[in-house]
């Protein structure tokens, strides 16, 4: 049971840390389209994304995913009290 509760867990924060890293990821390539018609020249470095991408995807995305899990875990057992 606990052992399933965990996966949860880790599969949350998986799936949020993805998403987080996609938005970010975007938004850099959005950025530097923006500057590229403001200015003229288009500079995208892809390892300095990437690696930036993940790390704020990672932090947020276990924040995320872990306060989630907690909170639905603290209605679940709110529920059972009833």
């Amino acid at each position: 049971m606990k052992r399933n509760k965990l996966d949860e867990l880790l599969i949350l924060a998986l799936r949020c840390s993805l998403v987080f890293f996609v938005i970010c990821f975007i938004a850099n390539f959005i950025g530097s389209i923006l500057v590229f018609f403001k200015l003229g020249y288009f500079e995208f470095n892809w390892k300095e994304i990437i690696f930036i991408s993940i790390k704020k995807g990672v932090l947020i995305g276990l924040t995320l995913g872990t306060a989630l899990w907690l909170k639905a875990r603290l209605l679940e057992r709110k529920g059972r009290g009833n």
